[in-house]
């Protein structure tokens, strides 16, 4: 059995370190809580994609993924506010473009791994990724990630 000491070291540093794990300079917002469950998923489908006996588990969380795209959809980017007034509009357009873009993806990606079709599926990814990578550079502060 574990001593109590060791109890109240691992609880000790689990509780010192909290502040430091919170203490990136940016407050979370909602968008940035659905951003970050959206990555979860995300990151477990580029992991099973290449697997087609997890097709159940991976179009439940292309579904997840897609629920969070929608929500994020009428958030307002935390990056608006270094946006000149004269360019808000077009900025939001354009994100709220982005996001509807990356929910029709995820639909495609859906239907491909209903379909059985990995490696389309997997093709798929690839250029979804790539338009994460330029959306996140458009309208997502470059210290966040």
């Amino acid at each position: 059995m574990k001593s109590p000491f060791t109890l109240v070291l691992v609880i000790t540093l689990l509780f010192t370190g909290l502040p430091f794990a919170f203490a990136d300079g940016h407050e979370k917002t909602e968008l940035g809580y659905e951003m970050t469950d959206m990555n979860r998923s995300w990151r477990l489908i580029k992991r099973q994609v290449r697997t087609p006996d997890k097709n159940a588990s991976t179009i439940e969380l292309v579904e997840k993924a897609i629920a969070n795209a929608q929500e994020s959809k009428p958030m307002k980017p935390d990056l608006l506010t270094d946006v000149p007034e004269a360019e808000k509009e077009a900025f939001l357009e354009g994100y709220q473009k982005e996001m509807d873009a990356l929910v029709k993806h995820l639909g495609k990606l859906k239907a491909l791994l209903e379909a059985d079709d990995n490696a389309a599926a997997s093709q798929l990814i690839r250029q979804i990724d790539g338009h994460r990578r330029d959306s996140h550079k458009a309208y997502k502060r470059p210290d966040e990630e």
